[in-house]
């Protein structure tokens, strides 16, 4: 403390001899808030990512499982000989096979609610128009693959 001191009549300043001595030992609560607010941050934004990472990787799978199968329906009909392709009707939009049931045993029962039909429109007498589609639910609704091809007499791009 520094103050006056009265020695001999004279005023003398008193030199500041015992020190407050402040301890820099622990934390203040201020910095372990801190500390604390900045942690719930952190492990907020990593369960976040985390969870959006998982939900794109679900759909991800959901769809190649479901375009793998839409483009082994198609190969299977672009490697079947011309006569033997069958060909729809107007009546029915040229739908010659719902595949539907044989989605999911597949792709281990990955799809939710799929829908697979294959058309087949006559362009000529030795060209037919193939459309194989496949449906599936997904969160922000249905999500379809659609494959198209062409296949002439001599086959598949012949």
């Amino acid at each position: 403390m520094s103050g006056f001191l009265l020695f001999n009549g004279k005023i003398m300043l008193m030199a500041n001899r015992w020190k407050t001595h402040t301890t820099t030992d622990g934390f203040t609560v201020v910095e372990l808030l801190f500390t604390l607010f900045v942690t719930v941050i952190v492990f907020t934004t990593y369960i976040s990512v985390t969870i959006v990472v998982h939900q794109t990787s679900a759909r991800t799978d959901n769809y190649l499982a479901a375009n793998s199968v839409a483009f082994a329906k198609m190969q299977e009909y672009e490697t079947k000989s011309f006569t033997s392709i069958p060909v729809g009707v107007p009546g029915n939009s040229y739908e010659v096979e719902d595949y539907s049931s044989a989605i999911n045993p597949q792709v281990n029962n990955e799809l939710n609610n799929p829908r697979g039909k294959v058309y087949v429109m006559p362009e000529s007498g030795s060209l037919v128009k193939i459309r194989v589609t496949l449906t599936f639910a997904d969160r922000n609704g249905d999500r379809t693959i659609e494959y198209g091809s062409y296949v002439q007499l001599g086959g598949a791009g012949r």
